[in-house]
């Protein structure tokens, strides 16, 4: 309370609520207009307008962060069911080769990143892997990323894909109606009960992960403690809507409030690098696809929504209005995220701990050459 009452004599009322109104508002306005992620995009982009003015939002608190990530780490898998899944045991070989290669090639493209682009390989491996954006964000600054970048690249990424799902969907078509099937079965506990679930997920499983040092442990510890409730029949999970909606304002806004002049021009020489890595990405991709698609037996148009990378939404959306195997599209979209997830924050923590060893292997030995000189 006191820290509370010193801030405000500090900053003054209108000069620490006003930056907040305004990313409400930018968070609600992309809501209205469609834009994905309309509560984290939305508000990230006003801070990075109210930053670069002089007026940055004042920080949310260390806690407060904690808990953010913990809401989204148990949102993400608050799809997975057994019957979400099951379409992938009867092809789960090739469908787990091309979901393991898009990750390999994700983090080799992170590796070869550093390399052309000077950047540390956390930022540009978590900036690179395709799948669960909030996420990768929310933990790229614990496992030692630079936030602002692994959000322009993971939502660069996600634009364009988007957009190539959309124009991929027109141009392939499909011979199949439309379906309306949901993707989450309505049936289950009532919608409060499924509240208090996912808050003890969020609350347990966040509280484990940081006590057992895992990799952004409150996101990833609450994402395995949701597989349970999922995978047992008890869920799904749900969230109210301004709890989620509020999750994202606050990762948006936190991310948004680092931005100045100098990252800004350090995002403008990144540009072709990141454009070049997203158009690579999503070309090899369609060749997974491909190959999957003739291996499987799948149609070419669900193949490709299922291997595209990023934009589960968007590749579920236009598999509905296309026609295309709707389930089998979010069962392996559902898969490739939780693989990304799971297991990519413990190899950017090798890759991280290795290119600390590099340096000071080099560091010592440069020492050793000027001794002898």
């Amino acid at each position: 309370m006191r820290r509370s009452h010193d801030l405000v004599n500090r900053v003054g009322w209108p000069r620490l609520i006003g930056p907040w109104v305004a990313i409400v508002l930018s968070g609600y306005v992309g809501s209205l207009v469609g834009v994905p992620v309309a509560w984290l995009v939305g508000p990230m982009i006003a801070a990075v307008a109210l930053s670069l003015a002089g007026a940055p939002p004042e920080p949310s608190t260390a806690g407060l962060f904690t808990a953010v990530q913990a809401i989204i780490g148990a949102t993400l898998s608050a799809s997975f069911t057994v019957d979400s899944l099951a379409p992938l045991a009867e092809h789960w070989l090739p469908i787990s080769i091309a979901v393991w290669l898009v990750l390999a090639i994700s983090i080799a493209s992170g590796v070869v990143l550093t390399r052309v682009a000077s950047l540390d390989v956390a930022t540009a491996s978590l900036g690179t892997v395709p799948g669960g954006a909030a996420g990768m964000v929310a933990m790229s600054e614990e496992l030692g990323g630079d936030p602002r970048l692994v959000a322009f690249m993971q939502y660069a990424r996600l634009v364009i894909v988007i957009v190539s799902i959309a124009v991929l969907a027109e141009a392939i078509g499909h011979e199949g109606e439309p379906a309306a099937q949901a993707l989450v079965s309505a049936d289950g506990p009532p919608m409060i009960a499924r509240y208090g679930l996912a808050v003890a997920v969020a609350a347990i499983g966040g509280w484990l992960g940081v006590r057992f040092n895992l990799p952004a442990g409150a996101l990833v510890g609450a994402m395995i403690a949701g597989l349970v409730p999922g995978l047992l029949g008890v869920g799904p999970l749900a969230w109210p809507p301004f709890v989620l909606a509020g999750a994202y304002l606050l990762l948006g806004a936190r991310v948004g409030s680092r931005f100045d002049r100098a990252i800004m021009r350090r995002l403008w020489t990144l540009l072709p690098f990141v454009l070049g890595f997203i158009v690579a990405l999503s070309l090899i991709c369609a060749g997974i696809g491909w190959v999957l698609a003739r291996v499987t037996g799948l149609d070419l148009l669900t193949a490709l929504l299922a291997t595209s990378p990023g934009g589960i939404d968007a590749a579920t959306i236009a598999a509905l209005d296309t026609g295309a195997n709707v389930t089998m599209v979010a069962s392996i979209q559902m898969a490739r995220l939780l693989l990304m997830v799971l297991v990519g924050p413990f190899i950017v923590r090798r890759l991280v701990a290795r290119s600390h060893r590099v340096a000071m292997v080099a560091e010592i030995g440069t020492d050793d050459r000027k001794g002898m000189t």
